[in-house]
């Protein structure tokens, strides 16, 4: 890596861990004006060789009070495998925001980071974190199947919003995730989604139950998502659950439905049930009191091959 003078270095580093370092120094100068101070910043980013294949464009963006907004991009191809990825950028004292963007060829930001920072004459010592994201779609219903249409949800701590079909899409960083809904007239609705790899999908679809049937056990996810392995421990979340003879868990289509084995109930509101090895590759799930009567609502699933 060159360094010289007083010239700012920033240094990142993409790792498997899917966490980047970026260490930067600024030192400032009168501009060309001869007036406010300018802090020169020099990105450095390595290699190109360095980057994630599925990395095609590097984005900074810098904004803040009494300034134009600086947006510089680069283009990985444009590079040669041992040239260097990095930006060059002027700012004048006061607070910025830092944001590096790692973009897909689609435009998604598969690793993100960003940092307010205070620029002045000293010298500055920064450190930002970028973050891996993946997406999280699914479809909110009620238990007749009418989407939860046009809705907006900023109560819980991941805020979400559907379309006219009742249609969701959230990029979020890798890790746990709890989505949860509660609209009028209806109980609270969850399910928790774990990332774990940079741009991936998962799918998870939640299910509404009207106050009117709150007697009634209701699924409201089977974790991590929809997805489960035949064979394998699955948490079933909802509400109403009861330990003892008279619960039932029931996996596969609504004609033949094979019962589980049940590992045990936390609480009230969750339960591990072993999923039958021989369930059909998609299909629901359902907790019923006794037998295969009076069963909640059928949650889907498919089978992960």
């Amino acid at each position: 890596m060159r360094r010289s003078g007083k010239s700012a270095i920033c240094l990142l580093i993409l790792s498997a861990s899917v966490v980047a370092l970026l260490v930067a120094c600024a030192a400032s100068r009168p501009d060309d004006a001869g007036g406010s101070w300018q802090a020169k910043v020099y990105a450095y980013l390595g290699a190109k060789a360095d980057l994630p294949p599925d990395i095609v464009e590097i984005e900074l963006l810098v904004n803040g009070p009494g300034m134009a907004l600086i947006r510089k991009s680069l283009w990985v191809a444009d590079l040669a495998d041992d040239e260097e990825v990095s930006f060059l950028v002027y700012l004048t004292a006061g607070q910025r925001l830092i944001e590096v963007n790692c973009l897909t060829a689609d435009g998604f930001g598969l690793y993100r980071g960003s940092r307010t920072v205070q620029v002045s004459k000293a010298d500055l010592d920064l450190t930002i974190n970028l973050e891996a994201y993946g997406t999280i779609e699914g479809r909110i219903t009620y238990l007749d199947g009418t989407p939860l249409a046009d809705y907006q949800e900023i109560a819980f701590e991941t805020e979400i919003e559907t379309g006219a079909e009742g249609y969701y899409h959230l990029e979020m960083p890798l890790g746990e995730t709890i989505i949860e809904v509660q609209p009028e007239l209806s109980l609270a609705s969850f399910t928790r989604v774990r990332l774990t790899e940079p741009g991936e999908l998962t799918l998870a679809d939640l299910v509404l139950i009207p106050t009117a049937d709150a007697t009634q056990p209701w699924i409201a996810a089977v974790a991590p998502s929809r997805q489960i392995v035949g064979g394998q421990a699955v948490g079933v979340f909802g509400r109403g659950f009861q330990t003892g003879t008279e619960l039932t868990v029931w996996f596969g289509q609504p004609e033949s439905m094979i019962e589980a084995e049940i590992l045990g109930v936390g609480s009230d509101n969750d339960l591990q049930a072993v999923v039958p090895a021989d369930v059909p590759a998609t299909g629901s799930v359902a907790v019923c009191w006794t037998g295969n009567q009076d069963c909640s609502n059928l949650f889907p699933y498919a089978l992960v091959q």
